[in-house]
């Protein structure tokens, strides 16, 4: 168990330090290489245990780089990241999480209004931070707010903590800042039986 357990770890770990791989090449060559691990497990009589660790080694490799560099469709969140004003009709599908004089609060996005008239269905995960006093949204809620979206910037400190890649981790796509007086929740329907227990 060790032994697996430490072959899936080193493919996590491969997948966080190595740029960004693409699909077909690496799927490609971890085939074969999966392929020539059978042939010689079968043929020199080896453990199946050499053959269950190369199956996890690529599993969290290709795990996490295709967390890390998703291909994101065009209707996909970040593509309005601009540190301009937007509307945005989210759903909550987090818990709340309090701090002195602010709130956070992970959406999954479903509408964004970028002008007057013009409304775009989107996706992608928000967190947004909420400043002043606020009703409490619950998980399963409709809000509507008014705030701005941006990327996640790391701090310019050799060997600093990795904000970037720790929120790609969590598929977190953007972080948006708004006042309480901004948000609104939507009168809650009959939720799903997934919401009410969450």
């Amino acid at each position: 168990a060790f032994c697996l357990l430490s072959f899936l770890c080193l493919g996590i770990y491969c997948g966080r330090i190595l740029p960004d791989l693409g699909f077909a090449l690496p799927f490609f060559l971890s085939l074969v290489f999966v392929a020539v691990t059978i042939y010689l497990t079968a043929k020199l009589k080896l453990s199946p245990l050499y053959f269950a660790c190369q199956i996890l080694f690529f599993y969290g490799l290709f795990t996490v780089q295709a967390i890390l560099y998703p291909a994101l469709p065009d209707h996909h969140i970040s593509k309005y990241i601009s540190g301009q004003k937007v509307i945005l009709k989210a759903k909550v599908n987090g818990f709340t999480k309090h701090y002195t004089g602010r709130l956070k609060i992970r959406l999954n996005c479903k509408k964004i209004v970028i002008e007057p008239d013009t409304e775009i269905r989107v996706t992608g995960t928000v967190l947004l931070t909420v400043y002043g006093k606020v009703s409490l949204p619950k998980f399963g809620d409709m809000i509507r707010v008014e705030t701005k979206l941006k990327p996640f910037r790391n701090f310019a400190n050799p060997g600093g903590f990795d904000y970037i890649n720790f929120m790609k981790l969590k598929q977190i796509h953007a972080a948006g800042y708004t006042s309480a007086r901004t948000l609104f929740i939507f009168p809650r329907d009959k939720l799903p039986l997934y919401d009410r227990f969450m």
